[in-house]
């Protein structure tokens, strides 16, 4: 799993040979525009295991043969809940004293069991005056960037935050 943050305008990352990416920050602080991904696969065993942790026992989470006798899928879909945990989980990597105000999500298109995918936010309106920060969020396939999840997020940063924060400490982020 990989994470990256961008700066308003950045088009294009940087990519090394082993994989890794390395993202320029603006050096402006946070601004409108910046954003930030993260890729993730879900693997079986642990979509298995959120269907028991909520109950959620549809044979379209966790039996591949009802899969493939059953439905048009081509494999196991990940619980719609659990794929918008993405957006938490990339949220607070930037934001790790956040609170979160509000989420929401609409699925378009499933998100199938071991395919990775990529969460993105894109900083959409900051109030400073009362430390909140609305986000645009998606969760995308890399091929053919179709989109699976759209939502919006508005978080109340700490605060002690310091709107240049991401300047200071975040640079140059390697992953």
């Amino acid at each position: 799993n990989q994470l990256m943050l961008g700066a308003r305008g950045l088009a294009n990352m940087i990519k090394f040979p082993s994989g890794r990416c390395l993202a320029l920050i603006n050096g402006k602080g946070l601004q409108e525009g910046d954003w930030g991904i993260l890729k993730w696969t879900f693997p079986q065993d642990d979509v298995t295991r959120f269907s028991h942790d909520i109950g959620d026992y549809n044979s379209i989470h966790c039996d591949p043969d009802y899969i493939k006798t059953n439905t048009k899928f081509k494999a196991c879909i990940v619980q719609g809940m659990y794929s918008g945990f993405l957006f938490t989980k990339l949220l607070k990597e930037f934001f790790p004293k956040s609170l979160y105000l509000r989420e929401k999500h609409t699925f378009r298109s499933p998100v199938y069991v071991g395919e990775e995918v990529i969460a993105k936010f894109i900083v959409e309106e900051m109030r400073k005056e009362v430390r909140t920060v609305k986000f645009k969020l998606a969760i995308t396939k890399p091929e053919g960037n179709l989109l699976c999840v759209e939502g919006e997020a508005i978080l109340k940063l700490p605060e002690d935050y310091q709107w240049t924060h991401i300047q200071e400490s975040l640079s140059l982020l390697v992953i």
